[in-house]
C-alpha cells in the first residue's frame, strides 16, 4: 500500500473584521446573501476580497478582473472551501460558482508538492447541469 504524504487542508485565516461579526450580524448578513446553510462550525461569510485570505495572486487576479465584491455563493463558499471541507453548492446560472470552486481549488493546488508520475488529482470538482419545467 503507498504511503501518503500529508498536506495542509486549510488555508482560510479569519480576517478581524470577519471574527468581529456578532451572530446577530451574520444572520442578518445570510439573510441579505440569501444563503442557507448545514452543517456543524461553519465558518462566517466574507464581505470582500481581502477578507477571504486569498493571497496577493489571486487578489491581483481578481481585481484586475474587474469583480466589485463577492457573490452570495463566493461570500459564503470560500471561507469553506478554503478550510479544506467539501462543500456542495447550489446558485443560478451566473452566480459566480465557478469562481467560488475554483479559486480555493488553486490555493490547495498550488499548496502541494508536484505531481509525480502515477500520482491522482489533487481537486475535483463536479458540476451537474439540470432542467426541469413545471
Amino acid at each position: 500500500m503507498p504511503r501518503l504524504i500529508p498536506f495542509e487542508k486549510n488555508f482560510y485565516r479569519e480576517h478581524q473584521s470577519v471574527a468581529n461579526l456578532t451572530p446577530e450580524e451574520v444572520a442578518a448578513l445570510h439573510r441579505e446573501l440569501q444563503v442557507t446553510l448545514k452543517g456543524p462550525n461553519l465558518p462566517k461569510p466574507v464581505r470582500t476580497f481581502e477578507e477571504a485570505s486569498f493571497p496577493d495572486y489571486i487578489l491581483q487576479a481578481v481585481k484586475t478582473s474587474g469583480f466589485e465584491k463577492p457573490t452570495p455563493i463566493q461570500a459564503q463558499g470560500w471561507p469553506i472551501a478554503l478550510t479544506g471541507r467539501d462543500m456542495v453548492g447550489l446558485a443560478e446560472t451566473g452566480s459566480g460558482k465557478t469562481l467560488a470552486f475554483v479559486l480555493p481549488a488553486i490555493v490547495h493546488i498550488n499548496a502541494q508538492p508536484f505531481l509525480q508520475p502515477g500520482d491522482g488529482p489533487i481537486v475535483l470538482i463536479l458540476v451537474i447541469n439540470y432542467l426541469f419545467s413545471l
